[in-house]
């Protein structure tokens, strides 16, 4: 719930800032946005013993608040803070270079392996967005595409108890990190709006997110590096002031 608090109070800070703006075309709107998010497969570097591929769970959701102001007929600027989140599923190893099996004893390391995995990759982003309106169709529905970048506050967590590779009687931690940390951040959207009631418009559209890559650090002392690619399928409903 911090995400959401920071991202609004980001939010408001971002209004309040901006209302000589909104004053000179007076025009301005304040909306709420669901988001139904997929979140892509993803590579991460380990510094000293681990590599790894990551899936995630295919039911992450989002939420966020947001601000915008027309500019003219065809520019409109936004703020906007959000939340995301996702579980892991699991991982696939792609180097171990720290199970490796003695001369004595015949085995393979965790290379190639797929392992189950709990934690989960949270993020509360603040943005700036900038939209294009198309008025190429008759009628009330209005498509648009935009654009946006700001800053991320992501919180990892990963972890994972599994079969010691070396002892099948006994259990080791494979992974075992929590951490977070601020990155940059981007989108690209598309959607169209449409009015459903006296200053009350909703919207339908699809946002492709992604960070930067960023590093994380397990209780062991590696550093590993990723990062976070979104599909986000969003309903909004908008407030016109």
């Amino acid at each position: 719930m911090r995400f959401i608090s920071t991202a609004l109070a980001a939010v408001i800070g971002a209004a309040a800032f901006a209302q000589p703006a909104a004053a000179e075309y007076d025009i301005a709107y304040l909306g709420l946005r669901g988001s139904f998010v997929l979140t892509d497969s993803g590579s991460t570097k380990g510094s000293m013993f681990f590599d790894y591929d990551e899936e995630y769970e295919d039911d992450g959701y989002g939420v966020g608040i947001f601000m915008g102001w027309v500019v003219n007929d065809n520019f409109r600027f936004e703020v906007e803070g959000t939340y995301r989140g996702a579980d892991l599923e699991r991982v696939t190893m792609i180097r171990d270079d720290f199970f490796i099996p003695p001369d004595y004893l015949v085995g393979d390391n965790l290379a190639g392996q797929t392992i189950d995995v709990g934690g989960d990759a949270q993020s509360g982003a603040v943005m700036g967005n900038i939209y294009y309106d198309i008025h190429a169709f008759d009628g009330a529905v209005l498509p648009w595409i935009g654009a946006g970048v700001g800053g991320v506050f992501v919180d990892y967590q990963i972890d994972a108890v599994i079969p010691d590779p070396l002892d099948p009687l006994a259990t080791v931690v494979l992974f075992d990190a929590k951490d977070n940390t601020w990155v940059f951040g981007y989108q690209f959207m598309a959607g169209v709006t449409f009015p459903v009631d006296e200053g009350v418009s909703m919207s339908f559209s699809y946002r492709f997110f992604q960070t930067e890559d960023f590093t994380y650090v397990d209780v062991m002392g590696e550093e590993f590096k990723t990062d976070l690619t979104h599909h986000n399928f969003d309903l909004a409903i908008q407030f016109h002031l």
